[in-house]
């Protein structure tokens, strides 16, 4: 209900996205719904870099690098898009 009255809240998405993932094992629909989060909230890093964290645990390590860079590119200075670069690229 809080997707449909506000697209702009990312942490419904992020929330939904974990239930899909945690509860429901349903990994495809959960990246579908981070991938509306992006879309609909593209300038924002934190919605970036919570889909990068989701390929992270994916374990798909180009695509939440991507996701990290081009959060930092939206914001330079955001700690978990920071964060989320080292440790793929640590890898």
């Amino acid at each position: 209900a809080a997707l449909k009255a506000n697209p702009g809240l990312s942490a419904a998405y992020q929330e939904y996205a974990e239930f899909l993932v945690n509860d429901l094992k349903q990994k495809d629909e959960a990246r579908k719904q981070l991938d509306k989060m992006v879309a609909a909230l593209p300038n924002d890093a934190g919605a970036v870099a919570a889909r990068g964290r989701f390929f992270a645990a994916m374990e798909n390590e180009p695509a939440a690098i991507a996701d990290a860079k081009a959060a930092l590119k939206l914001d330079a200075t955001h700690a978990d898009a920071t964060l989320l670069l080292a440790e793929q690229l640590q890898k």
